[in-house]
């Protein structure tokens, strides 16, 4: 008998070790296994057929633009339209098989769950099923009001149809096109004569699904010569590693034995095994990720939060945002103060207290003249040097005895090298402000701009050199989930910290309204504590985000270690330093619509004979500053590997 064609579809570029051994067990059982796909994929193993799924179904938008609901729901539409274009059984990419699988001619249908729910992990059915003519039909709709639904869903979706917001396709409950609809059409129908039980390819359940790497193997016990498969509840293998940690089966595990049997390989790994479960746990490189996965991570983050999170209702009275106040502490910074300074006035931000030390760029001299013209308020750092103070403490610490500090209205203390970057309205405080129901504290989560292979010092605008970033979801490191919060001076907290306002007022935590990037409301622990990273429940990105140029040009980073951390005195910025923040997996050049505004301020300040001339030393100073650390062998041997990307 001749093995029937087995077929699959990936969206996305590459693919993990879930995905290579179910292709190499069908391939290694003798059958022909085509794969489908929106684009080239890394990774494929050798003898997979590789298609265009656009002969089948065409993407509607860009690849990387779906959710995981809507790819789920592509995959869905994909799997009929195949089926009914050609005689082939799907399996979903992460089926195992344990068998050749020589079907009878026919259906192949089996339950997931013994005669209760269908799978469309497996699935052929005729060309001419009328089974599978209907639910393409009613999946290919993009707000279709499907009959199976549970009675609450369904009144939901007929009751939003009414009244003409109806729901779209993809926000429908999950397996409402696969499980749910199959078991709908062919639970009680007379298109197929049998029904595979669960056993043949999923002796495994979802809740039992860690067995698969349990070192003692209770998998292999459990098949028969009726087993002809086994699902490996990918989707939720692939989400656990983008929550920072990796799973990676030992070798006396089922996976483990199944991927020596395939010659399935697994990158080299690290780490310790976990005796109880045999796991091989080990932290995820966010790089190693694939950015699709992380965006849908994030979109499915986000839309679990709106559903499950609360807002601010909108106050009695809206009052005015008023004086906004950055606190800041800088150190040879000239060539950056002018742009930044120029973006937040053009924001929104209407003070700036400024406290320098060791300065020896320029930077005191641009700082002093925009004092005289009115833009900021510098300070000598006063911290104590001699008793181990950090100068930013120090600068914290004196801030809040100013009367300007006093006099403001609203406070945040951020970096040079941190931009504001709001997503709603006309990108000004203002709006954000209203857009978020007029809070008195808002959290503002990092984006970590990389160095995106940007060797050359320039003179020019940094938010316009550097867009190439850390993806949304990166809960690990948790530094890159790091946040800075802007608050309202009378809002009932005592001190003005580096991340967040500090040590609240216990009698007046009922009036804390504080929202998070989103405009939802922080989680109540955060009110009270001094956590300054965002969790899975706090996250939010949608209405601001603090772009943080963290690393800049390969040349500026050699100055920037030379001039040694503003608060973390005592820790070197080399190369670990370089790596652990050199994100450059996504792309983000949202914040360019907000910068013709900071432009014009720019430009009045360059008109300022005085301040050109302080700008063009400090550019000066920092290109022969460049220069000079070349030419040390350590620094030139930093630049050398932090420029070709070697591992030291």
């Amino acid at each position: 008998m001749t093995l029937p064609t087995v077929s699959s579809l990936w969206i996305g570029e590459t693919l993990t070790y879930i995905e290579k051994l179910s292709m190499a067990s069908f391939i290694g059982q003798g059958h022909h296994y085509q794969l489908f796909s929106y684009g080239p994929i890394t990774g494929i193993p050798k003898g997979v057929t590789l298609r265009d799924a656009n002969d089948i179904l065409p993407l509607a938008k860009g690849i990387h633009d779906y959710t995981y609901e809507e790819v789920e729901l592509q995959t869905d539409r994909f799997k009929y339209r195949l089926l009914q274009a050609e005689d082939t059984i799907w399996a979903d990419v992460d089926m195992l098989c344990l068998q050749p699988w020589e079907f009878a001619p026919g259906p192949v249908v089996c339950w997931q769950r013994e005669g209760k729910q269908i799978a469309g992990a497996v699935l052929r059915l005729p060309a001419n099923s009328r089974a599978l003519s209907e639910i393409s039909q009613i999946a290919d709709d993009p707000t279709p009001v499907p009959n199976w639904l549970k009675p609450d869903d369904l009144s939901s979706a007929l009751e939003a149809q009414k009244n003409g917001s109806p729901i779209a396709a993809a926000q429908l409950k999950r397996g409402t096109f696969g499980v749910h609809g199959l078991t709908h059409f062919l639970k009680n129908g007379s298109e197929v004569a049998s029904i595979y039980p669960s056993k043949s390819f999923f002796p495994c359940d979802f809740k039992d699904r860690n067995a698969l790497f349990d070192a003692d193997d209770p998998i292999t016990p459990l098949l028969t010569e009726q087993s002809y498969g086994v699902h490996m509840w990918g989707r939720r293998l692939r989400r656990s590693a983008l929550s920072g940690e990796t799973r990676l089966p030992v070798p006396t595990s089922f996976f483990g034995k199944m991927l020596k049997k395939y010659n399935v390989e697994i990158d080299e790994i690290t780490g310790d095994v976990d005796e109880n479960s045999g796991l091989i746990k080990q932290s995820a490189s966010v790089h190693d990720l694939n950015i699709t996965e992380l965006r849908r991570a994030m979109s499915a983050l986000e839309k679990k939060a709106k559903t499950n999170f609360e807002y601010l209702d909108p106050p009695a009275q809206k009052p005015e945002l008023g004086r906004v106040l950055v606190v800041s502490a800088m150190k040879n910074e000239g060539p950056f103060i002018l742009e930044w300074i120029a973006y937040h006035l053009s924001i929104g931000v209407t003070d700036f207290l400024i406290y320098t030390n060791d300065c020896s760029d320029g930077t005191n001299e641009i700082l002093d003249r925009l004092q005289e013209m009115g833009h900021v308020t510098r300070f000598d750092n006063p911290y104590k040097k001699d008793k181990g103070q950090k100068p930013q403490r120090g600068a914290l610490n004196h801030a809040v005895e100013q009367e300007l500090y006093h006099a403001s209205d609203w406070v945040m203390c951020i970096d040079n090298d941190e931009f504001i970057n709001i997503h709603v309205g006309d990108g000004t405080l203002k709006t954000l402000f209203e857009a978020t129901n007029y809070p008195n504290v808002i959290s503002m989560t990092w984006k970590l701009f990389g160095n995106g292979g940007v060797h050359d010092y320039e003179d020019r605008f940094i938010t316009e050199q550097f867009t190439k970033c850390a993806p949304e979801f990166l809960p690990k490191p948790r530094l890159g989930w790091g946040f800075k919060t802007m608050f309202q001076t009378t809002a009932p907290y005592q001190k003005l910290g580096v991340h967040r306002p500090l040590m609240p007022d216990e009698d007046r935590v009922d009036e804390v309204r504080w929202v998070n990037g989103s405009g939802r409301k922080m989680p109540d622990m955060l009110l009270t504590n001094n956590g300054w990273r965002s969790t899975k429940r706090s996250i939010g990105y949608s209405l601001v985000t603090l772009n943080h140029y963290v690393l800049r040009s390969a040349d500026s980073y050699l100055v920037k270690r030379d001039r040694g951390r503003i608060n973390h005195v005592d820790q070197d910025q080399g190369l670990d330093y370089w790596t652990q923040r050199d994100y450059a997996m996504d792309e983000d050049n949202t914040i360019v619509q907000n910068l013709p505004r900071a432009r014009e301020q720019f430009n009045k300040f360059m008109d300022d004979p005085k301040l050109a001339k302080y700008h063009k030393e400090a550019v000066e100073w920092h290109r022969a500053k460049i220069d000079s650390l070349k030419s040390q062998p350590s620094y030139s041997e930093l630049y050398e590997k932090i420029t070709s990307n070697i591992e030291p």
